[in-house]
């Protein structure tokens, strides 16, 4: 079963990418998130 995440979740992860202050695999890892389904490779 696929996870679904909150509009909400999804712009803290966008704002946290924006930013630039962590790597990929920082912010995957601070949210518990898998990096490709939940962090665009574009970013």
């Amino acid at each position: 079963m696929r996870k679904s995440y909150s509009g909400k979740f999804k712009a803290k992860i966008a704002v946290e990418v924006i930013r630039g202050q962590n790597t990929l695999s920082e912010i995957s890892s601070k949210f518990e998130v898998h990096r490709v389904p939940a962090i665009p490779a574009y970013a």
